[in-house]
């Protein structure tokens, strides 16, 4: 019943994000554009490992070769200085193109989800004008307030956040790993065996995340209605001289949301340097493994396209640690999603 309901939830949210769809697309279109620039700023560096090492630009990439010829028609690059700077510069051009349209995507997104928010609290504030009284009397209002208020924060910094890096990560992460299977079939087939061992481990220390944090919410909500019936009822607790039984019951509430926090906060932060430490051990794996390859003439790669395998593969690092982030968040996100519409 507890998974049919929350499947029922996500389905109506994501009915509800199917409205921004048109806005969704272009911001998707965006980053695939992000992405291609930072593919063609890594297949420059081919053609400057080998004009610093060799002193020619020949056997370079066909991409890179493309981009160096076209300028050529326009700015003399017979020395191997003046070629040095142009490849310098245009890696520079391809990398500011990249981080710019990042930019456009995060600035075509945020609106999405402010929108998003003040619908949802409009719509917690009119459902609550039309509740019956009798409902506010077996529901304490702290934890009403606590939904109206945290869960829809919640929601942005959880679920919406999530969407979006989904929208960003997994696309960058698929192109990145087909340029690899371009490069070499053989080591990405290495790799692609590395990293859902990764992927478990990170998802090992995930589990759980999603019921704690409807317990967070619950505790939270708790504490809310504790601290409101305290000032609604201050007159009575003075009379009674009651201070140290309401202050006695607040830190029972407050210790135990706290002890679920502490939970929650130890999983979430362990997520990001468990993923990167994670990536740095498969990089190192892959230089292990294509360099002894490389070294004995058995890789299609030569040494300057296996740098360039390389720094193509550990773009793939930050977007998998992200999307392992993701998931984590929208584990959380979702419980306070549940809430929002019980």
């Amino acid at each position: 019943l507890y998974n049919y309901i929350t499947m029922s939830v996500q389905s109506k949210f994501f009915s509800l994000l199917r409205e921004y769809s048109i806005r969704l697309v272009v911001v998707f279109f965006v980053n695939l554009l992000s992405v291609f620039f930072a593919i063609l700023s890594f297949f420059m560096i081919e053609p400057f490992i080998n004009l610093l090492f060799k002193g020619t630009l020949e056997s370079s990439n066909l991409l890179g070769s493309f981009f160096i010829d076209s300028i050529s028609h326009y700015i003399s690059i017979s020395q191997v200085t003046a070629s040095l700077w142009i490849i310098v510069l245009c890696i520079v051009l391809f990398f500011l193109l990249k981080n710019f349209f990042l930019f456009l995507s995060a600035l075509l997104i945020s609106p999405l989800k402010s929108d998003i928010i003040r619908r949802y609290r409009s719509q917690i504030y009119t459902k609550i004008l039309l509740l019956p009284i009798g409902y506010f009397t077996d529901l304490r209002r702290g934890d009403i307030v606590s939904r109206a208020v945290n869960d829809t924060q919640e929601l942005e910094f959880t679920v919406l956040k999530s969407i979006q890096q989904f929208l960003t990560e997994p696309l960058s992460v698929l192109i990145y790993l087909l340029i690899l299977f371009a490069l070499s079939t053989k080591l990405t087939l290495f790799v692609l065996i590395l990293l859902p061992i990764s992927a478990f481990v990170i998802s090992f220390f995930s589990r759980k995340l999603r019921r704690k944090s409807v317990e967070q919410k619950q505790r939270l909500g708790d504490i809310f209605s504790h601290v409101e019936e305290t000032i609604a009822g201050l007159r009575a607790v003075k009379g009674f001289n009651s201070q140290a039984h309401v202050e006695e019951q607040f830190a029972k509430y407050n210790d135990k949301f706290s002890s679920v926090q502490k939970y929650i906060y130890r999983r979430v932060d362990l997520a990001s340097p468990l993923s990167e430490v994670l990536g740095i051990a498969v990089v190192m794996t892959i230089l292990v493994y294509g360099g002894m390859q490389v070294l004995a003439g058995n890789s299609v790669l030569s040494p300057a396209m296996f740098i360039v395998y390389i720094a193509i593969f550990t773009q793939i690092i930050n977007p998998a640690k992200n999307i392992a982030t993701a998931f984590s968040n929208f584990k959380r996100g979702v419980a306070a999603l549940d809430r929002i519409y019980e």
